[in-house]
Parts: C-alpha cells; sequence; structure tokens
C-alpha cells in the first residue's frame, strides 16, 4: 500500500513539474507573441506618426510656398502700380507743359518743321498724294498759311494733290502726313511722341 502511495506521489510530482515546465515554456511563448505584437504596434504607430508629420510638413511647406508666392505677386503689383502712378504723373505734367507750348509763337517754328517732312525730294520730280492732319485748333489757326505759304506752295510738282484735314485737339499740336498714294504715314504728332518717350521711361 505505501509503494502504491509512494508511485502516486511520484506520478504526481512528475505531472505538476511536466505541467509548470510546459506552462514555464507556454508563458515564455506569450510573453514573446505579446511582445512581438507589441512592438509591431509601436513600430506601425511610429510608421503612423511619421507619414502624419510628413504629411503635416508637407502641408505647411505647400502653404508657406503659397504665401511667399501671395507676397511677392501682391509686391510686385504694388511697385507696377506705383510706377504707373508715377509715369502717369510724368505723363500729365509733359502734356500740360506742351499744351501751353502750342499758344507761343516758337510752336509755329515747330509746326512748320513737322510739315517740312512731308516735302521729300520727290516732291519736286513726281506727283504725290499727301494729307497733312492737324489738329482743330490748328486747323483753324494755320489752315490759310499751309496752303498758301512756302509750306506748300506751287514750287511743288504741279501734278500733286496735298489735302489738309483735322484731326482730335487730343493729339496735342503737331501732324500726321499720309502718303496716300503708297499708303503711308508719319505720325509727327505731340502726344504720340510723348506717349513714346514715356514708354522709354525707365523706372
Amino acid at each position: 500500500m505505501t509503494d502504491i502511495t509512494k508511485k502516486i506521489e511520484k506520478i504526481e510530482k512528475n505531472c505538476i513539474d511536466t505541467a509548470k515546465k510546459e506552462l514555464a515554456l507556454l508563458k515564455n511563448k506569450n510573453d514573446q507573441i505579446s511582445e512581438e505584437k507589441i512592438s509591431e504596434k509601436v513600430n506601425n504607430y511610429k510608421t503612423e506618426l511619421a507619414e502624419k508629420y510628413q504629411e503635416e510638413l508637407n502641408k505647411l511647406k505647400r502653404e508657406f510656398n503659397k504665401n511667399i508666392f501671395d507676397y511677392e505677386i501682391e509686391g510686385k503689383k504694388k511697385v507696377s502700380e506705383k510706377r504707373e502712378e508715377l509715369l502717369q504723373k510724368i505723363e500729365n505734367r509733359i502734356v500740360e507743359e506742351f499744351k501751353n507750348f502750342v499758344n507761343t509763337p516758337e510752336y509755329d517754328k515747330f509746326l512748320e518743321s513737322k510739315i517740312q517732312e512731308a516735302k521729300t525730294p520727290e516732291i519736286y520730280f513726281q506727283p504725290v498724294e499727301y494729307t497733312i492732319y492737324i489738329t482743330e485748333n490748328d486747323y483753324n489757326k494755320y489752315y490759310e498759311k499751309i496752303r498758301n505759304t512756302e509750306l506748300f506752295s506751287q514750287d511743288m510738282n504741279s501734278k500733286s494733290n496735298v489735302t489738309i484735314e483735322r484731326i482730335s485737339n487730343s493729339y496735342i499740336g503737331g501732324c500726321i502726313i499720309l502718303d496716300r498714294k503708297n499708303n503711308m504715314y508719319i505720325d509727327n504728332t505731340i502726344r504720340t511722341d510723348i506717349s513714346q518717350k514715356i514708354k522709354e521711361i525707365n523706372i
């Protein structure tokens, strides 16, 4: 009876020891699996955070670049507007000066010199067809002088045909000479000359 009891106790002990070892192995395995899962989750979380960080960083860079671009565009726009404002003031001042100039005796010589440009050498040797355009004010003031003095007298080729027409006073002064025969013209108006000079100003 004693032997049986001892054998049972021994078997029981062996079973318990084996169970403990298996439990320890299972625990270690579970711990390892848990650590792997935790590590995997941590890595996934780190990756997710890194992606979100990069996404936010890219978003901030885009916003920054857009703000810089908008600022530069706005700055250039303001500079351009200021430049146009200054050029307009310069142009207005010059226009006013020349509006006064056309009422001076010196303007007579100026207009004469501009009209003389129509009298190219060919005008004496072959027929030409010219139209001289002058402002309404100059037409009223100088028409007779232009037609009846040395500017366009009969020293030209007798078959030439020269006419004088009105243009708006907005041209200020000077003249436009149209070669009707060759369909060419010379714009010697003060307003056009001012506009051209303003374009050449670099500010």
